[in-house]
């Protein structure tokens, strides 16, 4: 079978909790294929790249560290080679994997070609949509909910002992492994709900803390790359300041991450309910726009029918009148 032989999917395929129709979702072969491998393999390479952000300036990480980003680099031949693979069977949206070639872990928020519908393990292919968001925002409102309750002592016990983890390489690494767990499950759910999202740009607007704590490890892990530069070319005086800039930065990320943590457990029952209905309100909304459209090319094919009809009756009386009359 050609590859991009379409491939209906049933609705049975698709098992979220909001039992409402919704639109046919066709991916091609080649999608079947590819979109659980690379789903698993854009995981693991955001695994490995939360340890090579977090676990990269003491020399006892160095092991870990080493792994991390070998782990990394080991998912890069899977991306060029679907990349390769789709060039191969003509697919229109082969150039968009280029971006996933450079940041395997953006695989995640990819699309089917008709950009209708997005993979998942144990759900299959789940249709973009208000009906999906908030069913996806039910299935992670739990783990979340853990994860933001480990915020707190994380941030405790750095701030009660923080001479003690800086002597003992041991315990910092395991602070800094939690950190790196809680940033990892908060850049799982950012990338999820906006591979779901129709409006992906009013989701940056309004989650700007998740994208801020996706990108502070990233500005703290350059500046660690230049002080390391700054150290081999022995630039004492430029030394200091970069020291205090990460520091500054180690701060804020912790309260940025105490912040999402407070958003977590103290947004109430009735936040999350405004939530669903608004997008069931979207969902109600377009469909009532589609209702509109095909009533209104009803009409129109009614009309022309009608208007046929009517002017196929006067030419018929305009005819019989003339033979009277002749």
């Amino acid at each position: 079978m050609d590859d991009n032989t379409q491939r209906p999917l049933s609705e049975e395929a698709i098992t979220f909790e909001a039992a409402v129709p919704h639109p046919s979702i066709e991916v091609t072969a080649l999608e079947q294929r590819w979109a659980p491998l690379m789903f698993f393999a854009s995981v693991a390479s955001l695994v490995c790249f939360s340890g090579v952000l977090h676990l990269h300036d003491r020399p006892e990480f160095l092991p870990i560290f080493v792994g991390c980003l070998a782990g990394s680099l080991a998912v890069y031949p899977l991306y060029w080679a679907e990349l390769l693979t789709r060039w191969a069977a003509g697919d229109p949206r082969w150039t968009r994997f280029f971006l996933y070639c450079l940041l395997p872990p953006l695989r995640l928020t990819a699309r089917n070609q008709s950009r209708n519908a997005v993979w998942f393990p144990k759900i299959g292919w789940t249709p973009v949509g208000p009906t999906s968001f908030v069913a996806m925002q039910g299935r992670l409102s739990g783990p979340l909910f853990v994860v933001a309750l480990a915020v707190l002592p994380l941030i405790g016990i750095e701030f009660a002992y923080h001479e003690r983890i800086a002597a003992d390489a041991r315990l910092d690494a395991a602070i800094r492994c939690g950190t790196a767990f809680v940033w990892l499950a908060f850049t799982l759910e950012f990338f999820t709900m906006i591979s779901l999202t129709e409006r992906q740009t009013k989701y940056i607007r309004t989650n700007w803390l998740d994208l801020a704590i996706i990108l502070m490890p990233l500005a703290m892990f350059a500046q660690a790359a230049q002080i390391s530069g700054l150290l081999r070319l022995q630039q004492l005086s430029k030394l200091g300041r970069a020291y205090r800039l990460r520091g500054v930065a180690m701060r804020m990320f912790r309260v940025l991450l105490l912040m999402k943590a407070i958003q977590k457990l103290m947004a109430p029952a009735t936040e999350g309910r405004l939530s669903q209905l608004k997008e069931e309100a979207i969902e109600t909304a377009q469909k009532l726009e589609s209702l509109h459209q095909q009533i209104a090319e009803l009409e129109r094919v009614l009309h022309e029918k009608n208007m046929a009809r009517l002017n196929k009756g006067r030419a018929g009386v305009a005819q019989s009148s003339l033979r009277d009359a002749a």
